[in-house]
């Protein structure tokens, strides 16, 4: 399991997606109004693209598919008390 997010009201790092092409995400936390788009890039992070069902306006587990790549989760909209984990894992 890598953290895209831990409790947090801010855009994450970019993460390395090293794992196979299919994925679980969880996310949960408090949202308070936020909204976190998981996006991926297959070059070297430098152009990052929506994931398929990647937008969220509340706790989730899904899965997803992407090719190796650079994964970050963004998050727009953050009330006073947002504080999200995501979390995704292979296979």
């Amino acid at each position: 399991m890598t953290r895209l997010l831990q409790d947090a009201n801010s855009d994450g790092e970019i993460i390395d997606w090293n794992g196979s092409n299919y994925g679980s995400l969880q996310i949960f936390g408090v949202f308070d109004g936020a909204t976190v788009v998981v996006k991926g890039s297959l070059d070297d992070g430098d152009n990052f693209t929506i994931v398929k069902g990647g937008v969220f306006r509340d706790s989730l587990i899904t899965s997803f598919l992407m090719a190796p790549g650079k994964v970050k989760a963004f998050i727009t909209g953050a009330g006073a008390s947002t504080s999200i984990t995501c979390e995704i894992s292979p296979g």
